[in-house]
């Protein structure tokens, strides 16, 4: 029985159960109808491990969305990827474009939500990671930006691309318009 307000990762299989295959899809489940789980997508299973941190994009989701929320910032494109903050360290960075004001608060305030995940605090107190940071992007259309760097093709439609809430890559602060707080 698939239970209300809890994420599956959803696996397609054969009837005999002989092979299975992970889609790397999360979904979670929002109501019961005539018996049947009604569901909705959450994220992908993708997670970034640079020093042990372990962070997945379902939990990041999920503890970035709850202090935006407590912030009052709303934003429909945001996403958390790591920064070389010098030669010698790394730091998580929100990317995000909102017309909310944003203050050096809200990285404290995302931080402290990631040292939520067990690794990823033991990371920050051994300093193999650094303070959050947060990056507020100025482009007008920072999807395009996204979709433009990740390699996708020039007929791509929008809405058949959706931004991973975490990304593995570096250097997004040298491909969007913006400043950190």
């Amino acid at each position: 029985l698939l239970l209300v307000g809890h994420d599956y990762e959803v696996i397609v299989t054969t009837q005999s159960g002989f092979i299975r295959y992970a889609t790397g899809d999360v979904i979670r489940v929002t109501k019961h109808v005539f018996g049947l789980p009604s569901c909705e997508f959450v994220g992908r299973t993708g997670a970034v491990d640079l020093y042990g941190e372990k962070l997945d994009e379902v939990s990041v989701a999920r503890l970035i969305e709850g202090v935006l929320s407590c912030y009052g910032i709303a934003s429909s494109f945001w996403f958390l990827a790591p920064t070389k903050v010098n030669d010698d360290n790394v730091a998580y960075t929100l990317f995000i474009k909102t017309k909310n004001r944003i203050s050096s608060e809200l990285a404290s305030g995302v931080d402290a939500s990631l040292r939520k995940i067990y690794h990823y605090d033991l990371c920050r107190n051994i300093g193999q990671l650094g303070h959050t940071r947060v990056f507020a992007v100025t482009n007008e259309s920072p999807q395009e930006v996204f979709i433009q760097r990740s390699g996708k093709s020039r007929t791509t439609r929008m809405g058949d691309v959706k931004i991973p809430r975490l990304h593995s890559g570096f250097d997004w602060e040298t491909v969007y318009e913006g400043e950190f707080f």
